[in-house]
């Protein structure tokens, strides 16, 4: 769960999948990843605690969070790999893959004449 400032990067891409028209995304993750898939769920505890708290703006955050997408997990059991991460969501995708990769990131760099 590398996060960007304050938010996990596999939570930008699934926005962008998300802004792109997909609805259903399939997350392969491995024994020790059970954040990502606390973070996409539905925190009740939180909600309350935030609702307790009178933070109705972060309320709302949470719940954007766990209504992004329909989000499927399906456990790699040996880390062997894209490829194989991507065979292993066979099974659950029927039509058509689109993998993304969390494991990279780029950042934009701006020419001089943008910058002025």
């Amino acid at each position: 769960m590398l996060p960007i400032v304050d938010t996990p990067t596999i939570q930008y891409i699934i926005d962008e999948a998300v802004k792109s028209g997909i609805e259903d995304i399939i997350i392969v993750t491995g024994r020790t990843k059970r954040a990502i898939e606390d973070h996409f769920d539905k925190a009740y505890e939180l909600e309350t605690e935030l609702e307790k708290s009178g933070k109705k703006d972060m309320i709302k955050v949470v719940q954007d969070i766990s209504n992004m997408a329909n989000i499927y997990y399906v456990r790699q059991k040996e880390a062997k790999g894209l490829g194989h991460a991507i065979h292993c969501a066979k099974p659950l995708s029927a039509t058509s893959r689109l993998p993304f990769c969390s494991a990279t990131i780029s950042c934009a760099r701006t020419s001089r004449a943008s910058r002025r």
